[in-house]
C-alpha cells in the first residue's frame, strides 16, 4: 500500500514537470512571435576578431556628444525665452510650438533608428546619415535664432516660420545623434571600452552644457541697442551667438565619426521582415 503512494507521487511530480515543461515552451513561442523578438532585429556579424582602438580615438568619438548637448542645453535654457521675447510669439504659441517639436522627435527618432540599421552603405550604416545631415543641421541651427522682417508684424507669419524652422532642424539632428548613439556597440569592443566611451560622452557633454550656458547668456547681450545704449539688441546678439555656437554643433559630431570605424554588416534572413517593419521594431 505504501509503494503505491509512492508510486502515485512519483507520477503527480512527472505531471506537474510536463505541465512546467509545456508552459515553457508557449512562452517561447509567444516570445519568438513577438514584433521584439531578437530573432527579427538584424545581425552584426564580425568578419575578423576585433581590437580595442585607442584611448584618443574613444575620446574623439566621445566628443561627438559635445555637439549634441550643445543643442540640448542652449535649446532648453534660451529657445523659450527667445520665442517670447524676440520672436514677440505669445506663451500659447511658444508651448504650442514646443509642445509639436517634441511629439515630433517622438515620431522621427524611431523612424530614424529603423532607417539607420536598415540601409547599409560601402561606408557604413551610421556614418553617411552623419555626416550628410551635419550641414543642413547647423545652416537651421542659426536660422532658428534669425528674426526676419515679415515676422515682426504678423503673429501667424512667425508661428509658421519658427514652427517650420524647428521642425527641420530637428529632423536633421535626429539624423545625427540618432545615428551617433547607434555607434557606440561598433565602436567599443567589450564592457571596458563602453565603459570609456560613454565616461568620455558624458563628460564632454556636460562641459557644453556648462561652457554654453554660460557664453550664450553673454553673447545675447553683446550688442547695445542703436538708439539706447541702456537697452540690448537680442535680435543681433541672439543671431551672433549662434554663429559662434554653430561649430560646436557641427565640428564635433563631423570629428567624432572621422576617427572611428564601424563593424561591418552582414545582412541576414529577417523571416521577411520589411523595412518598415525594422523601423517597427525601434
Amino acid at each position: 500500500m505504501l509503494s503505491s503512494y509512492r508510486d502515485l507521487s512519483s507520477i503527480t511530480e512527472t505531471l506537474d514537470e510536463v505541465a512546467e515543461g509545456e508552459e515553457e515552451i508557449e512562452v517561447k513561442k509567444r516570445r519568438k512571435s513577438s514584433r521584439y523578438s531578437l530573432e527579427k532585429v538584424p545581425i552584426v556579424e564580425d568578419g575578423e576578431e576585433r581590437k580595442p582602438i585607442a584611448m584618443w580615438r574613444k575620446a574623439a568619438f566621445g566628443f561627438g556628444n559635445f555637439s549634441r548637448y550643445t543643442v540640448i542645453g542652449i535649446q532648453a535654457y534660451f529657445l523659450n525665452v527667445f520665442l517670447l521675447e524676440v520672436a514677440g510669439i505669445g506663451t500659447f504659441w511658444s508651448g504650442n510650438i514646443l509642445l509639436v517639436k517634441q511629439i515630433y522627435d517622438g515620431f522621427t527618432d524611431p523612424l530614424v533608428g529603423g532607417l539607420s540599421d536598415s540601409i547599409t552603405t560601402r561606408w557604413g550604416r551610421r556614418k553617411p546619415w552623419i555626416l550628410l545631415a551635419s550641414v543642413p543641421s547647423g545652416i537651421f541651427w542659426i536660422l532658428q535664432w534669425y528674426t526676419p522682417g515679415f515676422t515682426t508684424d504678423s503673429v501667424g507669419g512667425s508661428v509658421a516660420y519658427y514652427l517650420l524652422i524647428l521642425l527641420v532642424f530637428s529632423t536633421m539632428n535626429t539624423f545625427v545623434s540618432v545615428p551617433y548613439n547607434a555607434m557606440v556597440p561598433d565602436v567599443a569592443v567589450n564592457y571596458d571600452d563602453r565603459t570609456a566611451v560613454v565616461l568620455f560622452q558624458e563628460v564632454f557633454g556636460l562641459s557644453a552644457v556648462i561652457i554654453f550656458s554660460y557664453f550664450q547668456a553673454e553673447a545675447v547681450e553683446y550688442f547695445k541697442d542703436e538708439d539706447n545704449d541702456e537697452l540690448v539688441d537680442y535680435e543681433k546678439g541672439y543671431l551672433f551667438a549662434s554663429f559662434i555656437t554653430v561649430w560646436a554643433v557641427v565640428l564635433p559630431m563631423v570629428l567624432a565619426v572621422v576617427f572611428v570605424k564601424e563593424r561591418k554588416f552582414v545582412s541576414k534572413d529577417l523571416g521577411g521582415t520589411s523595412m518598415l517593419g525594422r523601423i517597427g521594431l525601434w
